[in-house]
């Protein structure tokens, strides 16, 4: 039952990764930069990320630590699948620029994404105390 509730708040978080990102390149891109845009976007979602896990760890009740772990990987796993399979299979994008998002010393924060994806349940647990 758990894996269900998880998969349903992850595509919550996809459908948020989505809007961030169109927002992104209608309105911020365009006025601020990309670089900027992609700071600014890298933050919002991180922020809606920790706000959709808040959510779901405050439906789960008490869990182990080690549960709410589980979860954030199933989040990281089924999003990097997701990333990597849709941007390169379907819109064609080309290895070497998906991965440009992970390159920290160029200003890419993408993995800030990522760390918020997997550590935003294990973090609410442990301030909730639903653990």
């Amino acid at each position: 039952m758990w894996l269900l509730k998880a998969f349903g708040f992850w595509f919550v978080m996809l459908l948020a990764a989505f809007i961030n990102g169109g927002i992104r390149e209608m309105l911020i891109a365009p006025r601020a930069g990309e670089q900027v845009g992609h700071i600014i976007s890298v933050i919002v979602l991180s922020s809606a990320i920790f706000v959709i896990a808040y959510v779901f760890v405050k439906t789960l009740g008490t869990v182990p630590s080690s549960m709410l772990l589980l979860i954030g990987l199933f989040w990281l796993v089924l999003s990097l699948l997701f990333e990597f399979g849709f941007f390169h299979y379907v819109m064609h994008e080309p290895w070497s620029k998906l991965l440009a998002d992970y390159n920290i010393l160029r200003g890419r924060l993408l993995i800030v994404v990522w760390l918020s994806t997997l550590l935003s349940p294990l973090v609410w647990g442990r301030l909730l105390d639903t653990h």
